[in-house]
């Protein structure tokens, strides 16, 4: 079961691994607007009433989320749910499945922390060399993860889990010197299928699409692509 999704990760390795024979369940939002396709949908309304409502669901489905081979979960977050109520399911998934994986492929604990503080990379969300980076992103983000509940639910299963699956350099670099013998660099699945044709032209004037997430420009660098 793939549990969770970011940019597609988990709906591209749910087709490659069906056509290699094995079954799969992808349970998932569709990672928000993206609308991602999923065998189960887990997206949440808003609104108190939503979480409510998704509460409700996720605690309904649990019976089939039982009995599997291997759990692999996008992020500990891996549900719209506060951390807090994240700990019982993750929980009730370890004692019925065979094995957790957690991916690191995306904002948590480890990420904000080992790059605010320890910084191994020359430059990344939270530094720029020895500088620790201030802009309101970063800021937000550590506020978000150090020290709270989701630092905790964090710690709790990259400890408790099978393996740990990095899915950048990045994010490897960031738990490889906690979980030196469980993380594991597997670069992110793509689909080679479908190729661009080999007789594009490129014309006199590129138009360019830049896809914005409101939320996060200075994040995704899209206010220097919108300069540019």
């Amino acid at each position: 079961m793939l549990l969770g999704e970011y940019s597609n990760v988990h709906a591209t390795l749910a087709r490659g691994f069906r056509q290699l024979g094995h079954e799969v369940t992808l349970v998932s939002n569709g990672d928000f607007w993206k609308n991602y396709p999923r065998d189960i949908d887990v997206a949440r309304s808003k609104g108190k009433w939503g979480g409510i409502k998704l509460m409700a669901k996720i605690y309904s489905l649990l019976p089939r989320l039982s009995g599997y081979d291997i759990v692999q979960i996008i992020n500990p977050m891996f549900f719209e749910l506060r951390a807090e109520r994240i700990f019982p399911i993750y929980r009730y998934l370890r004692r019925n499945n065979k094995r957790m994986v957690l991916c690191a492929m995306g904002m948590d604990w480890y990420w904000v922390y080992v790059n605010t503080h320890d910084k191994p990379l020359r430059y990344s969300d939270f530094n720029i060399g020895e500088t620790t980076r201030t802009d309101a992103d970063a800021e937000r983000e550590r506020k978000d993860w150090i020290g709270t509940a989701k630092e905790r639910l964090n710690k709790m299963i990259a400890n408790d889990c099978d393996r740990i699956v990095a899915g950048l350099y990045e994010y490897n670099v960031s738990y490889r010197h906690y979980f030196p013998h469980k993380t594991t660099y597997i670069p992110l699945p793509i689909e080679t299928e479908e190729k661009a044709s080999t007789n594009f032209q490129v014309p006199e004037t590129i138009k360019i699409f830049i896809g914005i997430s409101k939320n996060r420009s200075t994040y995704k660098g899209t206010d220097i692509m919108e300069r540019a």
